[in-house]
Order: structure tokens, then sequence, then C-alpha cells
């Protein structure tokens, strides 16, 4: 197998690498180049998206119609590898890789024409309410109620390891609207304001410092009940959809591979016995085999493009 790029993915690689070094503002770069990505400032976030919809590159897999740009799915592998290669913001990939596919494919024209733009834009950041304490991923045993109450649900219950919800604007939520059916048949999506009164949103710690996982705690909360995706009982069906999209955009090669550039950076800063850690056997070594996983992962997803 051929894993060279042709000479049109070339030139397309030069294109969007210039055109990136034109619209990244300095100052979002400089920030970009020394934090994690999970540390990312939110509102560069924000900015830079709001730029990147102006090229209409702000959500790569979405159809023409719904402002994608129309490339192929090698070609939107080029233009990540290159965003990351320029310390960019990351996409913040909930919205445009995960709510946006739900909503053009089973929203209505109501939802569509007014979640989607600001998701293009980076005007809306979105949180993923899925996981509960007692459930985890088991997604058929979740507890968190939505009671229909005329034009209104009322929710109640808990999520937990919430990305990003401390930050975003809105959230997408499993709950049951039926707690009599069978599981998988009693579960419905929902949209939902997450500066909605009932909502109250804790940061969880983490090890390396960050608190970007979340819980949130939803008490009586009022969400309209046209902000229930599809038809009432059919979230499994939307959530599995939405987490096929999840998983085969989760594979983070662009990050890793920036990540793992600084890692030799730092390497090559420090010094053990006079000499920098990137001559020391052992340091070298366990770079060069992280640099091999990460080569190993990249081709695999290449594998997988040249099917397509």
């Amino acid at each position: 197998m051929d894993f060279r790029f042709s000479k049109e993915d070339e030139a397309f690689r030069d294109e969007i690498r210039n055109k990136i070094a034109e619209i990244l503002p300095k100052d979002i770069q400089d920030r970009h180049r020394h934090i994690a990505e999970q540390a990312s400032n939110h509102d560069d976030q924000r900015r830079w998206l709001a730029i990147l919809a102006k090229q209409g590159w702000s959500v790569l897999g979405w159809p023409e119609q719904h402002g994608g740009p129309g490339w192929t799915p090698l070609q939107r592998f080029i233009f990540e590898a290159e965003m990351y290669q320029a310390d960019a913001p990351e996409f913040h990939w909930i919205g445009s890789h995960m709510v946006g596919p739900v909503l053009y494919t089973y929203g209505s024209k109501e939802q569509q024409e007014r979640f989607l733009p600001p998701i293009r834009s980076g005007e809306h950041l979105w949180a993923q309410g899925f996981s509960e304490p007692n459930a985890g991923s088991d997604l058929a045993g979740l507890r968190t109620v939505a009671r229909r109450e005329g034009d209104h649900f009322v929710l109640s219950g808990q999520k937990i390891w919430t990305s990003g919800a401390f930050c975003a604007d809105w959230g997408i939520f499993l709950v049951k609207t039926d707690t009599q059916g069978k599981a998988q048949e009693s579960i419905s999506f929902l949209l939902v304001d997450l500066k909605s009164p009932g909502i109250t949103i804790r940061r969880i710690p983490q090890i390396n410092g960050e608190a970007h996982l979340c819980e949130v705690f939803l008490d009586d909360v009022l969400v309209p009940a046209e902000n229930l995706v599809g038809e009432a009982g059919k979230g499994w069906t939307y959530a599995k959809f939405l987490l096929d999209h999840e998983r085969t955009t989760s594979s983070f090669i662009f990050w890793n591979k920036r990540e793992l550039r600084r890692a030799w950076d730092v390497a090559a800063s420090l010094q053990q016995d006079g000499r920098p850690l990137t001559e020391h056997p052992v340091w070298a070594a366990r770079l060069a085999r992280a640099e091999a996983e990460v080569r190993t992962h990249e081709f695999s997803v290449l594998r997988v493009l040249s099917e397509e």
C-alpha cells in the first residue's frame, strides 16, 4: 500500500499551510504553543472557530448544504494535521463532529436553523451529558428522568465526566422519558441550555492539575418540548449514530504528534550526565518507542482513509 500523498494533495497542503499562517492570530498561537489541549483557552477556541467559519472551514465533515467545505476525508486529514502543526486551538469537536451531524440528520428544520449556525461560528460550545454515576457508559442504565408537563420537560438527575460543561453554552442529554418501558426504548435526546435554572455544574480536579471534566446536577430543570430531537424514545438510536461519529474522530493523531514534538523539545533542553536527554540511551529509546507508536497509529488511520 502506498501512503504517499498525491501532487494534488501536497498542493492542497501548501495552500492550507499558507492560509493558516495568514489568518491564525499570533497571540492565540503563542498561548497554544505552551499549553495542553484540555487546558485550552475557550475564548481563543471561539475566536478561532469564527475565523475558520469565514473561510468555510469550521465544520469539515458537514454536507455542503449545511456549511461544510466539500472536502474529501483525506483533505480533512491534511487540514487538521496542518492546523495542529501550526499550534492553533483544537476544534470544539462535540459541536462540530457530534451534535451537528445528529441535528442535520434527525433534527427538525427549526432546530437546524437555530442551532447549526452558532456551531459553525463558534458562538455556541456544547457538552455531552450521557454518562451517570451509577451507569457509567452503560447508557441503558441511566436514571436521569425527563417528565413531560405541558410544553416542557422537567429534568431531574445527575451526569458525570461531562467534558467542558463549565464553559459550554448547551448540552446534549440522554434522559428517560418513559420509566416503565424497555430500557433502550425509554431514552430520549434533549438539547439543554446549560444556563437554565436548576443546573449546577461542578468541575472535577484531575491529577494533571486540570479540571476539564464535570459533574452536572439537574434539579427540576425546565426544557422546552421543542428541544426534543426526533421522536421520544428514539434517543438510543440517535446516541448510537452520535457515538459512531465520536469513535471515528477521536484518534487524536494530530494532538499526539504535537505533544510528542513538544516532548522531544523538552528532552533536548534538559540534561543528564552532561548531555541532552535525547542523547541518553534510556530516554532516547522511550521517545523512539512513542514515535513508532504514533506513526503506526497514523498509518492505521491513513489505511482506512485510503479505502473511502
